[in-house]
């Protein structure tokens, strides 16, 4: 059993143009694109590291934000799934950064019609500006971000509630548009993924 917590992609695919849009944004003069909607620090346990990691980080999607929050359920959803480790490698066979990996897969995936990629593999330790850019990336060029999330605790140790706290913050604090929620076992009764489901 799966389940998915998202929101609609509020902007269109702009064919050609939008790498140069994003490539726009990127270069922006700090300050001059700023956020209007920045997220509401919210002392949780966790957060603290990758937060103070992005203190500085001025957001270039304040456009995507405003318009998410539109009732998702009256729009179409069409999601990417990738692992970013194994979608695309650079000229030595690494995997790409999350620079370049959002260069390359936002025009790919918007020009294809979807509204969202789905990010599998991403761990914590990911959680920082190099991740931040690319969903900022992501939301300018009309694609939302979902990442897999596990409710075998994503960590370690990691409680429930901690567990649930920690979604939250990357909801928050990372601008993330939705959770692919994935049961511990596969015969779950489902009672975990309904009480994450609630918490959010």
């Amino acid at each position: 059993m799966s389940s998915h917590f998202s929101f609609r992609s509020p902007l269109p695919p702009s064919g050609g143009r939008l790498q140069d849009t994003i490539s726009a944004w990127w270069n922006a003069p700090e300050g001059q694109v700023a956020d209007e909607y920045p997220s509401q620090g919210v002392d949780r346990q966790g957060q603290g590291r990758w937060q103070e990691r992005l203190a500085s980080y001025r957001w270039q999607d304040a456009v995507w934000m405003g318009r998410r929050r539109e009732d998702p359920l009256h729009y179409p959803l069409s999601i990417y799934r990738l692992d970013p480790k194994a979608w695309r490698h650079d000229s030595l066979g690494q995997p790409l950064g999350w620079e370049t990996l959002a260069s390359q897969l936002v025009p790919y995936a918007a020009d294809l019609g979807f509204t969202h990629v789905e990010v599998k593999q991403v761990a914590e330790s990911d959680a920082g500006e190099d991740f931040a850019r690319f969903v900022n990336d992501c939301h300018v060029g009309g694609l939302g971000v979902i990442i897999e999330w596990p409710l075998a605790s994503p960590q370690a140790g990691l409680s429930e509630s901690a567990s649930l706290d920690l979604a939250c913050d990357w909801l928050d604090g990372l601008h993330i548009d939705g959770l692919r929620l994935k049961p511990a076992s596969s015969d779950s009764d489902g009672t975990v993924l309904s009480r994450f489901m609630d918490g959010l």
